[in-house]
């Protein structure tokens, strides 16, 4: 590795980087074994990327491996479903407000803070060298994410208006919530990226 790299594991059930970093989709297979734990415990640091590894942290409780457990979700059932460990070396991040209000009802003497993809949550900055206003969603495409409820909305924003703007769907399509290529027909302003 080159000076001044980290080695890290990144689990998530999907990954919104697919094609930038690689990740584990199943930890649940392989977090158990000696041979993963001994490679694991060698990383610089470790990142889950949903409470559903609440688990797999757990594992990895009280050892010298930072454990930042990156949570998106904000409803009752996945705080009432998986227990979140606490540990001096598990860090506790949010994909946003919602999700650190929840962790904080379950969780009050915890800390946690936001962690963002890489967008400010109400700054826009225009980069004057982008004609359009691009604007996306990032995750797994499902009927949970709501990308066919984007895609209504896209609908009916009038065509001049819509012309000035780049709607990106940024993830994997778990779910045949709509058709991206017939969508990409009927509205070239949105893009698809895998």
């Amino acid at each position: 590795l080159p000076v001044g790299s980290s080695r890290g594991i990144w689990a998530s059930y999907t990954s919104p980087f697919l094609k930038k970093i690689d990740f584990i989709s199943d930890i649940s297979v392989c977090y158990r074994s000696k041979k993963f734990r001994d490679v694991a415990l060698k990383m610089d640091f470790i990142i889950l990327g949903t409470v559903g590894l609440a688990d797999v942290a757990n594992t990895f409780r009280e050892t010298e491996v930072p454990v930042l457990l990156w949570m998106h979700e904000s409803n009752d059932k996945n705080f009432c479903d998986f227990i979140v460990p606490a540990g001096k070396n598990i860090h506790y991040f949010a994909g946003g407000q919602r999700v650190i209000e929840k962790f904080q009802q379950y969780y009050p003497q915890r800390d946690i803070e936001k962690l963002l993809y890489f967008l400010p949550d109400e700054t826009f900055v225009k980069n004057s060298s982008c004609e359009k206003l691009k604007i996306a969603v990032i995750g797994i495409i499902n009927y949970r994410k709501a990308q066919d409820v984007f895609v209504s909305a896209i609908r009916n924003i009038p065509k001049a208006k819509r012309e000035n703007v780049s709607f990106e769907l940024v993830g994997v399509q778990t779910e045949a919530v709509i058709d991206i290529e017939q969508v990409a027909r009927e509205i070239p302003e949105i893009h698809y990226i895998g």
